[in-house]
């Protein structure tokens, strides 16, 4: 589960850093198959410093992927990885608020409130 994921970065972050962890990560935010897009989004959340511009780009861009297990994950990730107080996301956040899905908007929600100053 995701406790098991997150020793399992915190064991490699400790050997490795967040900066080689990245690079692996963000090309694989593009992948054409979603459970890699997915894998890439959950792996940001363990990797991405609060303010990272690349983390931030991949999250919103995968917060409008088709497949919706992934936008509810970039959802996730759009709340932890701004700074509070981020013009730019809760922007962005505002006009995807109307998604399809209802865990995804509740996520979203969670978000306005998370970097909300």
């Amino acid at each position: 589960g995701g406790a098991g994921l997150a020793q399992v970065f915190s064991a490699s972050l400790s050997s490795f850093g967040r900066r080689a962890w990245k690079e692996c990560v963000l090309p694989n935010v593009g992948h054409p198959v979603w459970y890699v897009r997915l894998a890439a989004a959950k792996a940001l959340s363990y990797v991405a410093e609060q303010g990272d511009i690349e983390a931030i780009a991949s999250a919103v861009s995968l917060s409008q992927d088709p497949e919706v297990r992934v936008r509810r994950e970039a959802a996730r990730l759009l709340s932890v990885v701004p700074k509070k107080g981020d013009a730019a996301v809760k922007a962005h956040v505002m006009r995807i608020l109307g998604d399809d899905d209802e865990e995804v908007r509740r996520e979203l929600s969670t978000t306005l409130a998370a970097i909300a100053s």
